[in-house]
């Protein structure tokens, strides 16, 4: 809701303009957090620590904005490429953040601009993805399954998720972290419809 009240009606929007979004929607996002963090009286270190990746679309850029960990790919079936395009910002320690929102923001939020592909998937997440999986493996696994398994990208989504939950390791399951992914298509697959 927020987003939209900002954008208005405007059809088109700079790439720098989409980037400015991008940071102000993590910024806005990071003061409801304040403002909760106020109401529940938590001093400025305590209570819960989270990542945000925030994208805006436009129609030939992606714009995003980020804080903490996570993943970020490009996957470019034209070029038969993956790319990574979100560095996660990790503390020295094991499951540190150099950059997080909270109570108050710790570190300082990245954000850029993509150049679309007209056949792209751009698809991000949570580090309980992105810390277990090679990511090209991935982002080409995605592809196979959007052009032969599935009609729906959410329907594909959802199934990879519920596998990735579902794999055994010797100590438990692989992904016991938070598996969150979103993926953004520039145009559908060969049929595949969002």
């Amino acid at each position: 809701r927020w987003l939209r009240a900002r954008l208005g009606r405007v059809i088109s929007t700079s790439p720098e303009e989409l980037r400015g979004l991008a940071l102000a929607g993590l910024h806005e996002a990071q003061r409801a957090l304040e403002r909760q963090a106020e109401f529940d009286e938590l001093s400025p270190d305590g209570g819960l620590r989270t990542t945000l990746i925030v994208v805006v679309a436009g129609p030939d850029f992606w714009a995003y904005a980020h804080a903490g960990d996570g993943f970020g790919i490009r996957v470019l079936p034209s070029r038969s490429r993956v790319e990574s395009w979100l560095k996660p910002q990790k503390g020295a320690a094991w499951n540190e953040v150099a950059c997080s929102l909270g109570p108050c923001l710790e570190g300082i939020p990245r954000s850029g601009v993509l150049e679309r592909d007209s056949d792209e998937l751009l698809a991000f997440g949570s580090d309980g993805i992105g810390d277990q999986v090679d990511l090209e493996s991935f982002g080409f696994d995605l592809l196979r399954r959007l052009q032969q398994d599935s009609p729906s990208l959410s329907a594909t989504c959802a199934g990879l998720l519920e596998e990735l939950a579902s794999l055994p390791s010797g100590q438990g399951f692989i992904f016991e972290d938070n598996l969150s992914l979103v993926v953004l298509q520039s145009d559908p697959i060969r049929g595949v419809t969002c």
